[in-house]
């Protein structure tokens, strides 16, 4: 519930892709057929995939080379932010609901659809 209420507040629409089981196999066709039917859904090419990795660098590499050799360029803008700053940040979009994201000093570009990958099939 957590991720609807910070795209809501952040003005995005959602995709949820779901995960039949953890295996690396099935995340990767999964996150791949998911940005694939994306791009078909809307028309439009995914310009980059915008991934919330914090330090762990064996899985910002594993993951630039999953998306990149599949045509997909990677960003990870919280890449070495410390907690409290992105902590603030997610107070600021809930203080701000009802000013437009675009509207808002140093606001990130609205993204088409946010694609979660952290949701099992139930």
């Amino acid at each position: 519930r957590d991720l609807m209420d910070q795209a809501q507040a952040m003005g995005v629409d959602l995709m949820v892709v779901p995960l039949a089981d953890c295996t690396d196999t099935s995340y990767q066709e999964s996150m791949i057929d998911g940005l694939r039917m994306l791009q078909e859904e809307t028309g439009k090419l995914v310009g980059q995939v915008v991934l919330s990795d914090l330090r762990l660098e064996p899985v910002r590499e594993w993951r630039e080379h999953l998306f990149e050799s599949n045509g997909f360029a990677c960003s990870f803008p919280l890449w070495g932010k410390h907690y409290s700053e992105i902590l603030h940040f997610l107070a600021s979009l809930r203080s701000e609901r009802s000013r437009p994201l675009d509207a808002r000093e140093g606001a990130l570009r609205k993204p088409t659809r946010v694609v979660i990958s952290a949701v099992a099939d139930s």
